[in-house]
C-alpha cells in the first residue's frame, strides 16, 4: 500500500509490503504488520476534529492482538497530532515495533504485556505524550536526542524499560505507580508523585517538590535533592513486608529533604501497634545517631528509632521502628461508640 491519502476510519490496515506517503487517523484504527517485518514510512497523523484517537499497532481497538503472527515494524515517518486540535495516541498490542522518526504526539502511549516499543534516533523522546503505560517493554537505548528521555505519568504492571546508560526524566501531574525494572543512568523524578514497586539498576533522584515512594531496590544512590522532596514510607501493618521499603545499594543524599511515614489506605495498624519500615542505604551507619531527629517527620507515630535489624528476612538492613500513636486510630469499638453518640445528636437536634 503506497502513495497519498491512505486514511484509515473505524477499520485497519494491513500492510503486507511496505506502506508509505501519509496515514490519516480518523477515529481509533489499526495498522497490521505482516510477513516476518516491515517498513512504515509513512508521516502518521490525526485527522479527527477534536478529542483523542489511538492507533493500536498489530491490535484490535479494544486492545486485543488480532492474530499471533502479526510481525515487527519499523515506523520512520513523523506522528504527530491533527491540525485541528485533537490528540493521537499509540498502543503496541503486539511484537517488536521500532520507532525512528519524529514523535511530536500528544495523546497516550501504550505498550501492552509481550509487546515492545524501540525509540531509536534524536527524535523520538516521548516527553510530550501526556502518559505513558508500559506493562511490557519499552526500550530507548537508541535514544540519542541531547534532552534526557522524559516519561508523563508512568504507570504499568509487571513492564520492563530499557534505556541502559541514559537518563530518564519522570514528570507527573497526578499521582502514579510503576511495577517492574527500569534500566537508567539516573531515574530523575522531577515533578509529581511516583510510587515505584520494583528496581532501578542506577541512581534515583526526587526533585524539587517531588514525592517519592514504594518498594523497591535501587542500584545507585537515592538523593533527595531539596528541603521540599520527600520520601513517603506508606505503613500497611506491623513486619517490614507489609510496608513500603527501600533498599538502596549506594549512599541515601537526603540533604535537607524529609522522609515522612504515612498510614497506607486500609492499614491494619491501629493505636498503640508497633512497626518496622526498612530504608537502608551504604551510609546509613553514619546517619543512624541523628537520623530521626534530622529527617523523619512523623506526627502520629511514636517512640522512633532508625537502627539494623538484627533478625528475620531482612536483617542486617536498617529500619525505622516505632510505633502508632494510641489515639491515632481509635478501635472499632470506640469507632461504634463515637458513630452513636453523632446519631444521637442528630437525632436530638431534629426532634427540637
Amino acid at each position: 500500500i503506497s502513495g497519498n491519502g491512505n486514511s484509515e476510519n473505524r477499520g485497519a490496515l494491513r500492510v503486507a509490503n511496505k506502506l508509505s506517503g501519509n496515514v490519516t487517523v480518523m477515529a481509533d484504527a489499526n495498522i497490521g504488520v505482516d510477513g516476518t517485518s516491515q517498513t512504515i514510512s509513512s508521516a502518521i497523523v490525526s485527522g479527527a476534529a477534536s478529542g483523542e484517537t489511538t492507533l493500536f499497532i498489530n491490535g484490535k481497538t479494544d486492545g486485543t492482538t488480532v492474530t499471533a503472527n502479526r510481525a515487527k515494524g519499523t515506523f520512520s515517518g513523523a506522528i504527530s497530532d491533527g491540525t485541528a486540535g485533537s490528540k493521537l495516541g499509540l498502543n503496541i498490542v503486539y511484537n517488536t515495533q521500532t520507532f525512528t522518526g519524529a514523535l511530536s504526539y500528544t495523546g497516550a502511549t501504550t505498550i501492552n504485556s509481550g509487546a515492545e516499543m524501540i525509540l531509536s534516533g534524536a527524535n523520538t523522546n516521548l516527553a510530550n505524550s501526556r502518559a505513558v503505560n508500559v506493562n511490557g517493554t519499552l526500550n530507548f537505548t537508541g535514544y540519542t536526542g541531547t534532552d534526557d528521555m522524559q516519561f508523563n505519568n508512568l504507570t504499568g504492571t509487571n513492564g520492563a524499560i530499557v534505556g541502559t546508560g541514559k537518563n530518564l526524566k519522570l514528570s507527573n501531574d497526578t499521582e502514579s505507580e510503576f511495577t517492574g525494572t527500569i534500566d537508567a543512568a539516573n531515574l530523575n523524578i522531577a515533578s509529581g508523585t511516583f510510587n515505584l514497586n520494583g528496581s532501578t539498576t542506577g541512581d534515583v533522584t526526587v526533585g524539587p517538590g517531588a514525592v517519592f515512594s514504594g518498594t523497591a531496590e535501587i542500584g545507585g544512590v537515592l538523593t533527595v535533592a531539596s528541603d521540599d522532596s520527600k520520601l513517603v514510607m506508606k505503613l500497611a501493618g506491623s513486619d517490614a513486608a507489609e510496608n513500603d521499603l527501600l533498599i538502596v545499594s549506594g549512599n541515601l543524599a537526603l540533604n535537607d529533604g524529609k522522609v515522612f511515614l504515612e498510614l497506607a489506605d486500609g492499614s491494619a495498624l491501629r493505636g498503640g501497634d508497633s512497626f518496622t519500615a526498612v530504608l537502608s542505604g551504604l551510609n546509613s551507619a553514619e546517619l543512624a545517631d541523628d537520623f530521626i531527629a534530622k529527617y523523619v517527620t512523623a506526627p502520629i507515630f511514636r517512640d522512633l528509632a532508625y537502627a539494623p535489624l538484627t533478625t528475620g528476612e531482612f536483617a542486617g538492613y536498617y529500619a525505622i521502628t516505632g510505633s502508632l500513636d494510641a489515639n491515632a486510630i481509635p478501635e472499632p469499638g470506640t469507632w461504634a461508640l463515637l458513630l452513636l453518640g453523632v446519631f444521637g445528636l442528630l437525632y436530638s437536634r431534629k426532634r427540637k
